[in-house]
C-alpha cells in the first residue's frame, strides 16, 4: 500500500467512524417545552384541542433514542385530549396580554420556548404600531428570566383575511429584521415560518389538523436545527412538587427521577409520556374558550383532515431528527479528505 493509499485509508476510516456515531449520543438534553400564545397555540381549530402540541411531542418522542431523555410540555393552562397537555395560549387574548403571561410558568425554567402570538392584534388592529415592541418585550423578558432557553418564534400564520393579512406582512417584516439583529448578538433564538395556506385552516385564521400538522414539523426541524448548532441545554434540576401550577415534571414526577411510569402516552418505551401533574391550581381555563378573536371557534372542524399524533407520514427522516442520520461536520471533512486523496492515488 503506497503512502497516499494508506492516508486515504485512514480518512475513510474516520469517516466511517463519524457517520457511524449517531448523533443521539453526543448528549441530546431533556426538553422541557413552554408553548406560549394565543388560541391556535391553545389548539384552537384542531379536531381534539391539541394543536400542534401532540404531533410535536410525539415526533420528538419517537426520535430520542436514549431512554434518560424526557419531553415535558409546561404552562399553566389545560387543553386537549393529549396526557401532557400544559401550555400557555390564552384565547383571544393580545401581545400585552401575552407579555405578562408567560410569566405565570417562566417557573418551570422551560429550554425551550416556542412563540406564536400577536395574531389578535392583526385581526382587531391592537396596538399595531407597538407590536413588534410588545414582541420584543416577550424575548427578551424570556431570555432574562431563563437565560438557558432557546426561543422559536414563529411569524403569525397566513389569514384569509386582506385587511388582517396585510397587518401581519408589515408586522412579520419588522420581526424578521428583529430577529436577524438579536442573531447578530448572538442570542439564541431561531424565527420558524410556517407556510400555512388555504387547505390548511379551519376558519380565517385558525388552523385545521393538516395545517397543524405543518405547524408541529416546522417546529420539530428548528428545535433539531437548535441541537444541531449546539444550542440546546439541559434544563435546570427542579423538584415538581415545590412549583406548582406550571405543567412541571411528567406524572408530576420530578424530572431528574427518571424511574419507568405508567400511561405513557406515545407507546414509547424511551419516554414517560404523559406528563398529567395533578396541580390544584393548574389555571386550567373553561374550554369552551371564549374567544373574541374567533368567528367559529368551537374548537371542532368538520370535514378536517384527521390525522394521528404519531405522525411520520410527512416523511421527515431520522436526517432531521436525533436520532442519527445527520453527517457531522467531521464526517464532512473526513469525507472531503479521502476523496482527494484517492482521488491522487489513482
Amino acid at each position: 500500500m503506497t503512502g497516499l493509499n494508506f492516508q486515504a485509508a485512514l480518512c475513510v476510516t474516520a469517516l466511517l467512524s463519524a457517520l457511524c456515531h449517531p448523533v443521539a449520543s453526543e448528549g441530546v438534553p431533556s426538553l422541557r417545552i413552554l408553548p406560549l400564545g394565543d388560541s391556535i397555540t391553545k389548539g384552537s381549530g384542531s379536531s381534539d384541542n391539541n394543536g400542534y402540541r401532540k404531533i410535536l411531542r410525539d415526533k420528538l418522542v419517537a426520535n430520542i433514542s436514549d431512554s434518560s431523555v424526557t419531553v415535558d410540555m409546561v404552562g399553566s393552562l389545560k387543553h386537549g385530549t393529549m396526557p401532557d397537555n400544559d401550555h400557555e395560549g390564552h384565547s383571544g387574548e393580545y401581545l400585552r396580554e401575552i407579555s405578562t403571561y408567560w410569566e405565570l410558568s417562566i417557573r418551570a425554567r422551560p429550554n425551550v420556548v416556542l412563540i406564536h402570538a400577536g395574531t389578535n392584534n392583526m385581526d382587531k388592529e391592537v396596538e399595531l404600531n407597538n407590536s413588534l415592541a410588545l414582541m420584543e418585550n416577550i424575548i427578551y423578558g424570556i431570555m432574562d428570566e431563563a437565560p438557558e432557553a432557546v426561543v422559536f418564534v414563529a411569524p403569525i400564520i397566513w389569514a384569509n383575511d386582506t385587511r388582517m393579512q396585510a397587518n401581519t406582512d408589515k408586522f412579520n417584516g419588522d420581526l424578521n429584521s428583529t430577529i436577524l439583529e438579536m442573531q447578530d448578538n448572538e442570542l439564541r433564538i431561531l424565527q420558524v415560518p410556517i407556510d400555512i395556506g388555504l387547505s390548511d385552516l379551519s376558519d380565517r385564521k385558525h388552523p385545521n389538523n393538516k395545517g397543524y400538522q405543518k405547524m408541529a414539523k416546522a417546529w420539530f426541524d428548528a428545535i433539531a436545527d437548535a441541537h444541531a448548532r449546539g444550542w440546546l441545554q439541559d434544563p435546570i434540576p427542579l423538584n415538581a412538587s415545590d412549583i406548582s401550577g406550571v405543567g412541571l415534571g411528567i406524572n408530576g414526577v420530578d424530572l431528574n427521577d427518571n424511574d419507568e411510569e405508567d400511561g405513557n402516552d406515545s407507546g414509547n418505551g424511551n419516554e414517560n409520556g404523559s406528563g398529567n401533574d395533578s396541580n390544584s391550581d393548574s389555571n386550567s381555563e373553561n374550554d369552551n374558550d371564549n374567544d373574541s378573536d374567533n368567528d367559529s371557534d368551537n374548537d371542532t372542524e368538520s370535514g378536517n383532515n384527521s390525522t394521528s399524533t404519531s405522525d411520520n407520514s410527512d416523511g421527515e427522516s431520522k436526517a432531521m431528527s436525533y436520532n442519527g442520520g445527520v453527517m457531522r461536520p467531521e464526517a464532512f471533512v473526513a469525507l472531503c479528505i479521502a476523496t482527494w486523496l484517492v482521488g491522487r492515488s489513482l
